[in-house]
């Protein structure tokens, strides 16, 4: 982590996948350009399993622009352990566990390689293609047991293992994911945390509260009520995202804060999204001896 960004609680980054359509070099450019400190790198398109090249490639690219990595955002769902195939529920079809999911079941040990040539902190997976409710007793525990197993193995190599937190998974809502974590009881599992956007700031707020414990990576964005596809500036919610930033503030320690999705898709809405996040972050996050934070 660079110097500047360790003085900081909230570390402003992107989610590569945000535009799967450019280059990796470009994705750094535009974090650089937009004065972001962070990249969590997407296993699907920008840094795939087991293409230890472009792992150290990415890698490269970051250091050199004096950017961290958030993570190996690596899209292993642990029903791809299971032998057991299914698109995500609540997922939509051009999302990448649907439309890229590979035909066979991928390896963890490749996920490893891949985030560890990375120099990934932690590592995203997904906690099965079911919701709690509809997730059978024997699943759910084989579930779990993958996970301890997989988090004994991330920990070897010095990574944390985290969940995705999203609907269609058995981290679909805080008690569920709290229920989850508790199972598996491992020091080594966690859990990003992103708003629903069916809810209200209040109830995504109260959310947050509750596994702020094990939360490490946040993702934002700004969807509007048609979901995935309804994607807008994220000034549009900039007392929501502020309300969260300050209970990741207060409750102390790092937290990258990473944009993932933009209005049209398009590398120009970074940069007012990316100002207003910045401009959140400054607004809440001391600097040590007094001031405003310098992220700019």
């Amino acid at each position: 982590m660079t110097h500047e960004a360790a003085r900081e609680t909230l570390i402003p980054g992107l989610v590569s996948i945000t535009f799967r359509h450019l280059l990796p070099e470009e994705i750094v450019n535009l974090c650089v350009i937009n004065g972001l400190r962070s990249v969590e790198w997407g296993g699907d398109i920008h840094v795939p399993r087991g293409a230890l090249p472009r792992a150290r490639e990415a890698a490269r690219l970051c250091r050199e622009n004096g950017l961290d990595i958030a993570a190996y955002g690596s899209y292993y769902r642990f029903e791809d352990i299971l032998h057991l195939p299914g698109p995500l529920k609540d997922t939509p079809p051009s999302a990448p566990s649907a439309a890229l999911s590979p035909p066979a079941p991928p390896r963890f040990a490749d996920v490893l390689e891949s985030a560890a040539a990375l120099g990934a902190p932690r590592i995203r997976v997904w906690a099965g293609v079911t919701g709690s409710e509809e997730t059978s007793p024997e699943r759910r525990s084989r579930i779990v047991q993958a996970a301890r197993n997989h988090a004994d193995s991330a920990g070897r190599r010095g990574m944390e293992l985290c969940f995705e937190y999203h609907g269609g998974t058995l981290t679909d809502t805080p008690d569920s994911t709290r229920s989850l974590l508790a199972d598996i009881d491992h020091p080594n599992v966690f859990t990003f945390w992103q708003p629903r956007h069916q809810l209200s700031t209040e109830e995504n707020a109260a959310a947050l509260k509750a596994l702020l414990p094990w939360v490490k990576n946040v993702h934002v964005f700004h969807w509007g009520l048609g979901g995935y596809t309804d994607r807008r500036a994220l000034e549009g919610c900039r007392e929501a995202i502020r309300s969260y930033c300050r209970i990741l503030a207060d409750g102390g320690g790092t937290h990258p804060v990473l944009l993932e999705f933009v209005k049209n898709d398009d590398p120009a809405s970074l940069h007012d999204d990316s100002a207003a996040l910045l401009g959140i972050i400054r607004e809440i996050t001391p600097v040590p001896g007094g001031g405003a934070s310098s992220v700019h």
